[in-house]
């Protein structure tokens, strides 16, 4: 066995061969991409990895090869696959019984049939035992209600989580419900793993994965399926010329939409305008802060330099579940140090404290923020439904003009990701929240307000900017 092991490490697709069968009946043929992909789930030396390929480029075959392997080789594992829905997970069920049970007999005998059968003597459509100690199930995140909140996946641990589509599973029901299930710690065996796949047709927890440096990452567009035989490249054309741009990126190149018809920014925009981090100021000092209000929220510190007609992000702090007190404290603490010609905090709810509390210690040039208050001018205000719309679209217009600069903090980058707009019966925009409050978005923007002289006036220069030199 430790011979065959040793084999499957290093040529996967070779046992594969021998040993499983394609829908037709004959030796399965894996794709260099799917055995590579097959590869790094057996090697042990990843604890995340994630897949993101086109459609029908074979992502659910590599994945039930990868389950079936894993079953039939890693003994006392707890290999959970979820799927977004019922069908989709009978379909990864079926393939992975079909290599494991169906197809060879010599595979068959490493299978408890009697745990897998069951006292009704029929196969179960979810559940499967193997003699080395090994338990698959697969799972759906439910439908109808219980598809949105997850429920019908509570109680199960993993050691080893497949997550299939998960871009189709919302944010909420993937923290909350699916990464529990490897959260408990492993002190035998090898360390947990968890297995991200998917098409990238939305925004949410699955495209912030793909950016998580700590994921090992494939990539399948539609040309790399077409030259390992596995799509036709006429049919591709016929969709493209049927398809939307965006629509054909996501679903056939699996490349993530830099921004959606209700996206308040462009991730293309974004990104072009993240910079290196630099503490240096150069121009005015501006600290901005969005208080907490709820015991899940964080209060964030934004620290943004203003010179040459550009804002750059110099550092971002956050506190977590702290009083009032405390948060006055800190901004106290940064001012020393820092000497803020600017400091700016959210007014509305607890923040107002802040605000009495800087005041009464003396603190010069500190001004309030209220998000949901009128806009700057009743000409903004024809457009923007109140005060929070407008910072938004400065912030927009800014990453437009490559005017804001940020570093790569992925709470930030997350955010910015998930902010929506929408617009009212008057045709004025509105800014939707996430479920999660946008601490880090708030706080940047808040950032970009200018006190008595209104949001969008940001072209004139401040005095003491004008001597500064400009920074690179």
């Amino acid at each position: 066995m430790k011979a065959i092991q040793q084999t499957l490490l290093q040529t996967p697709e070779n046992i594969i061969r021998a040993y499983f069968k394609d829908k037709d009946g004959n030796p399965l043929l894996l794709t260099s991409y799917q055995s590579d992909f097959v590869k790094a789930i057996l090697s042990g030396k990843h604890t995340r990895i994630i897949f993101i390929a086109a459609r029908q480029s074979g992502k659910s075959e590599a994945i039930a090869c990868a389950i079936a392997l894993c079953a039939l080789f890693l003994p006392n594992e707890r290999i959970v696959n979820i799927s977004y829905t019922d069908d989709q997970a009978r379909i990864i069920f079926e393939r992975v019984k079909a290599h494991l049970v169906d197809n060879c007999k010599e595979i068959r005998e490493f299978v408890d049939l009697d745990r897998s059968l069951g006292k009704s003597k029929e196969f179960s459509k979810r559940r499967m035992f193997m003699k080395n100690g090994t338990e698959l199930r697969v799972l759906s995140t439910g439908t109808g209600e219980t598809e949105k909140t997850g429920e019908s996946i509570l109680g199960f641990e993993a050691t080893i989580l497949v997550v299939d589509e998960a871009g189709s599973i919302p944010d909420q029901v993937f923290f909350t419900k699916i990464m529990p299930l490897i959260c408990a710690k492993r002190t035998i065996g090898r360390q947990k793993l968890l297995i991200l796949s998917g098409t990238p047709h939305i925004i949410n927890h699955f495209e912030s994965s793909w950016r998580d440096p700590n994921y090992k990452k494939f990539h399948v567009d539609w040309k790399t399926a077409v030259n390992a035989g596995r799509l036709n490249e006429k049919a591709i054309m016929e969709q493209r010329q049927k398809m939307t741009k965006s629509d054909f990126e996501c679903w056939f190149e699996a490349r993530f939409p830099s921004m959606t018809e209700d996206s308040v920014f462009d991730m293309e925009e974004i990104e072009r305008n993240i910079i290196t981090e630099d503490l240096c100021f150069r121009g005015i000092k501006i600290l901005s802060v969005d208080v907490a209000r709820f015991g899940g929220d964080f209060t964030v510190y934004t620290m943004l330099d203003f010179c040459d007609n550009t804002y750059r992000i110099v550092e971002i702090l956050k506190d977590e579940k702290k009083d009032l007190m405390h948060t006055t404290g800190h901004i106290l603490a940064l001012n020393t140090e820092f000497h803020f010609d600017k400091i700016i905090v959210d007014e509305s709810g607890l923040g107002g404290g802040v605000i009495d509390r800087l005041k009464e210690q003396s603190t010069p040039n500190v001004s309030g923020v209220v998000a949901g208050s009128k806009c700057s001018s009743e000409e903004i205000a024809k457009n923007c439904l109140n005060l929070k719309a407008e910072l938004y679209m400065k912030a927009k217009k800014l990453f437009e003009e490559n005017r804001l600069k940020i570093i790569a903090r992925q709470e930030l980058l997350h955010e910015l990701r998930q902010m929506k707009k929408e617009y009212q019966s008057n045709g004025k925009l509105k800014i939707v929240d996430p479920d999660k409050s946008p601490d880090f978005v708030d706080s940047m923007v808040y950032g970009l307000y200018k006190p008595n002289t209104g949001a969008f006036i940001v072209l004139d220069m401040d005095k003491k900017d004008e001597n500064q030199t400009g920074w690179h």
